[in-house]
């Protein structure tokens, strides 16, 4: 299977289905950190399917990343924007292969294929008005350390024996009917560990893993093109990340353990937008590590 431009149409498209409970964007404004994140347990829990955890449950762990929200200004069209912003990088044993880790009952792996694990960093930039709503605005990033490329027109994941570099991915949300899907452009990572140790759940798949605080930075330009059900509206976003600082969480599985995926996982791991454990989920994208 090979994800394309097609399939990232699909991609949009199911998201654009999903959010029609986030609220209205007006601007930026400024709230409690733990209001910042209530804000959010609610945004992202709107994506998860009957197993997924509950909002408060989503709510008590980014409480315990309270001490690491920080504030980043991005730009939309060239105007600042101040987003809350937290960043995580989840990086697996060497060898890890997709077939050993996520079982897929409806379409089961040929004997022998193994597609290595996406280990990246994940960003999540958010603005909101309200502890009692869904962000006005959410942007999850899907990078990985280095300098990241965001055309899916000429790049692809090829599971069948030829893999190739995953392209990055960024999906844009604002207000109740409005997502938006990254078409091109480059960004640069880096991640720096500076401790101490943390203590958050592990994910599902995760037997053992350790995790330790790390200082984040971005910076490059992201095209986004709006989608509707139908495909391409027509109307364009440039996402600006004008060389931003933020704190994070670096999970390092030392070991996995076999997850079987539900039916809603599976559908939505085909198109490359998983609702698993009730966050969004962008070819590897695996924000349990929340949870």
């Amino acid at each position: 299977m090979k994800f394309s431009d097609s399939c990232k149409a699909l991609v949009v498209a199911c998201a654009v289905a999903s959010i029609a409970a986030c609220s209205d964007s007006t601007g930026p404004t400024s709230l409690a950190t733990g209001d910042a994140l209530q804000s959010l347990a609610i945004g992202l829990t709107q994506y998860g399917d009957p197993d997924s955890p509950t909002e408060a449950q989503t709510k008590a762990t980014l409480d315990a990343m309270a001490p690491l929200l920080d504030k980043v200004s991005v730009t939309f069209d060239g105007a600042p924007q101040e987003m809350y912003a937290l960043a995580i990088r989840q990086t697996f044993p060497a060898g890890t292969c997709e077939e050993a880790v996520f079982i897929d009952p409806q379409f089961p792996s040929p004997p022998g294929e193994c597609t290595p694990v996406f280990a990246g960093v994940e960003t999540v930039l958010w603005q909101t008005r309200s502890a009692s709503k869904a962000p006005d605005k959410l942007i999850v990033i899907m990078t990985d350390v280095g300098i990241n490329d965001f055309d899916l027109g000429s790049n692809f994941y090829d599971i069948n024996g030829n893999a190739q570099s995953f392209p990055a991915f960024a999906i844009y949300i604002a207000g109740q009917n409005s997502i938006f899907g990254s078409e091109s452009g480059s960004l640069t990572t880096n991640m720096t560990p500076t401790g101490p140790n943390c203590d958050v759940p592990k994910p599902p798949y995760a037997r053992s893993a350790t995790c330790g605080i790390a200082t984040f930075t971005e910076s490059g330009t992201i095209a986004m093109t709006e989608f509707g059900l139908e495909g391409p509206t027509g109307k364009t976003l440039s996402l600006g990340i004008p060389s931003i600082t933020m704190d994070g969480l670096w999970i390092d599985i030392t070991e996995v353990q076999p997850i079987t995926l539900t039916f809603n996982r599976v559908s939505t791991r085909v198109l490359g937008f998983r609702g698993l454990s009730g966050k969004l989920q962008l070819h590897g994208f695996y924000p349990e590590i929340l949870l």
